[in-house]
């Protein structure tokens, strides 16, 4: 069984289509266990476990296989450094009201160089899942930060 936690981070709109989507596949996928932060989402999950807001969303990560999150950077960052499979899902009726589209250009950087799996609408979600967990988990590392060195450099000119 798969391990799969679903968050829609805090926007005030909530993020009921995904939460719902996540809902529906916990009801007849027996093959993945979701767990789902539900923000301000109205809708309010009866096939599967759920909160809306917690202080310890690392100990959320750690326990999934698979994170579903939106095209939040801080998010993603976060669930590469784990080594975790991601499903960054964006609802493109809705993308103007959560990200001015900036998401769209963040995902689909991270998408190419296959460190997540995209998903343009929650209904698209379970053929997500089902791909990132026949990928190998991408193995992020942080790069050296190099810029106290280049800030010294800069200003003993």
């Amino acid at each position: 069984m798969h391990k799969v936690f679903v968050t829609v981070g805090t926007y005030k709109e909530g993020f009921d289509k995904l939460v719902e989507a996540a809902d529906r596949i916990a009801a007849v996928e027996t093959s993945f266990e979701l767990v789902t932060q539900s923000g301000f989402s109205k809708y309010k999950p009866i096939h599967h476990r759920f909160f809306e807001f917690t202080d310890t969303i690392d100990e959320n990560y750690d326990w999934a296989d698979v994170v579903v999150c939106t095209g939040g950077a801080g998010t993603i960052f976060s669930c590469l450094k784990k080594g975790k499979k991601i499903v960054s899902i964006l609802d493109a009726d809705r993308i103007g009201i959560i990200s001015e589209a900036h998401a769209y250009d963040i995902t689909n950087h991270f998408r190419d160089k296959g460190m997540l799996v995209r998903c343009d609408r929650p209904g698209e979600l379970l053929a997500a899942l089902k791909q990132a967990v026949a990928m190998p988990p991408y193995i992020y590392t942080e790069p050296p930060c190099i810029i106290a060195g280049e800030i010294s450099s800069f200003l003993e000119k």
